[in-house]
């Protein structure tokens, strides 16, 4: 039973807190975890327009609510899903706004590396090298790796092969410290079973 429809029924029977209780939950930031999870799996499974109706949906709640975190996070969001539906324009005044609304205090390595990888869809490779570049910083070792990576697809389109090769070697060398940290936890895990 959806809660609006519980909600209703609660009305019915005259037992207000609940219906009240239950109306204040489904209307509130609550929904966006489950909203977001929804689009997210039908992203995975490239049903973008889906995805998109989840996330439009959970951006206008959080419009609704001056939610200026899970705003950046779902223009975020939306911004990947027109990336992979090759509309680079609509993906750029996405990731533009998500940046805009992100909290001073967030770091924006990810969300400046979704934006260089627009830009490198849009062949604008001078702007794509600086903002994937600004989030090569991250202390995130994923968002490293994958900065690194697409540092050196730029920078062999440039045909400035030497930068390549180091690019490439930087990002490989994460991408190995990733997987020793992953056998380590791994290792770490099973030991304490």
């Amino acid at each position: 039973m959806r809660s609006s429809a519980a909600s209703d029924v609660y009305k019915r029977q005259e037992v207000y807190k609940d219906a009240y209780y239950i109306y204040k939950q489904y209307n509130s930031k609550n929904i966006l975890y489950p909203l977001r999870g929804m689009a997210s799996i039908y992203a995975i499974q490239e049903q973008f327009e889906k995805a998109l109706k989840y996330y439009q949906t959970a951006l206008t709640i959080a419009s609704s609510t001056n939610d200026s975190t899970w705003q950046s996070i779902l223009f975020c969001d939306i911004s990947r899903i027109y990336d992979n539906k090759n509309l680079y324009e609509a993906a750029y005044s996405y990731i533009v706004r998500s940046i805009q609304y992100a909290p001073r205090s967030s770091d924006l390595s990810a969300m400046y590396f979704w934006k260089g990888e627009i830009l490198h869809n849009l062949n604008q490779l001078d702007s794509a090298f600086y903002y994937i570049n600004l989030a090569k910083k991250s202390s995130d070792l994923n968002t490293q790796a994958s900065a690194y990576q697409a540092l050196y697809e730029i920078k062999k389109e440039q045909g400035e092969l030497n930068d390549a090769i180091l690019y490439n070697d930087t990002s490989l060398i994460l991408y190995d410290s990733i997987q020793d940290l992953r056998l380590c936890l791994l290792s770490h895990l099973l030991y304490h079973i």
